[in-house]
């Protein structure tokens, strides 16, 4: 973000729907507003290594927060909206979350329920709205207010963005999901800036081929994919598919670090179902059954002499 922001500051980094129109947010704005929230959550006593939660439908502010944490040198822990006040209770107290951030009122109040079980929280923020009343040793504030804070750092002082996000490692702790709880307790499973795997995922899906994408490599010594292709991929050849597939993993490596590149890809034999698990009831993708269900597809790619195979499968193929 920071070297988009830099060298392309005034290209459109994401569009997004509001109230009927489309809007559009440049690379500057981008980096501005993440470097407002950054600061703003360090006057507020964040720092590296603290969890923050982030509680929040898709939306450019749920972006906007997940990168300003990690910025900081914090850990995003992911609260689903439908989680009820004692999921969030018992998420917030395991992860020992510092902060808040919650879309609008149901969210706020559901945290407030809760807030005086929290001993580690003292920061609560509004994206749409003020938090209602909280517990006294926790501080409620709006996004505009915490935007503010951070704005009043002077431009000299700005530049702590970059030297936050320079402090920060690679296999640093980056994000925090928790498994649904329907069998028991929700179980936390940590990412680091390595394997987070929901930003190329999200750059994978931007292509009109790929309907989703699942990037796997968790305990292993490089990062793969699984392809759900798309309406419009199914009408190429296998041959034709597998080289514009391998074209767009080429236009994602360039920009992610050697660490963080995509090594191989496999296409799923078929679409992800609700009914085998992989897909909650309103069509998220549940990573763990993903795995499970194609385990056989994700060893092929990590079989037999790994750099042979990996560098087979991506080398450009004469025509």
């Amino acid at each position: 973000m920071l070297d988009r922001a830099g060298s392309d500051p005034d290209i459109v980094a994401l569009r997004h729907w509001r109230d009927g129109v489309v809007h559009a947010i440049t690379w500057r704005t981008y980096r501005d507003r993440v470097r407002e929230i950054a600061l703003g959550l360090v006057d507020h006593g964040v720092r590296h290594g603290d969890r923050v939660a982030v509680m929040s439908g898709a939306r450019p502010e749920w972006a906007f927060a997940a990168l300003a944490v990690q910025s900081v040198g914090g850990v995003v822990v992911g609260v689903y909206p439908t989680n009820s006040p004692a999921e969030i209770e018992q998420i917030l107290a395991h992860s020992e979350a510092v902060a808040f951030m919650g879309e609008a009122t149901t969210e706020l109040d559901k945290v407030a329920e809760i807030a005086a079980r929290t001993p580690k929280l003292r920061l609560v923020v509004g994206m749409d709205t003020a938090p209602p009343a909280l517990p006294g040793a926790i501080t409620g504030t709006t996004w505009e207010e915490l935007c503010t804070e951070g704005a009043r750092h002077p431009s000299v002082v700005s530049d702590r963005l970059v030297e936050m996000v320079a402090a920060t490692a690679l296999d640093d702790p980056a994000v925090l999901f928790y498994t649904s709880g329907s069998t028991g307790a929700p179980k936390g499973v940590t990412h680091s800036h390595r394997t987070n795997p929901q930003p190329i995922e999200t750059r994978l899906k931007e292509s009109s081929l790929i309907s989703e994408a699942i990037v796997v490599g968790d305990a292993r010594k490089c990062l793969t994919v699984l392809l759900e292709p798309s309406t419009q991929a199914k009408s190429l050849t296998t041959t034709a598919l597998s080289e514009r597939l391998r074209a767009e993993l080429g236009r994602v490596n360039t920009d992610l670090a050697c660490a963080q590149r995509l090594k191989d890809f496999r296409v799923l034999p078929r679409p992800l179902e609700a009914e085998r698990g992989e897909r909650t009831a309103n069509g998220k993708v549940k990573r763990n059954a993903v795995v499970n269900s194609f385990a056989t597809l994700i060893d092929e790619m990590y079989g037999g002499n790994d750099d042979t195979v990996i560098a087979n499968h991506l080398r450009p193929r004469s025509h």
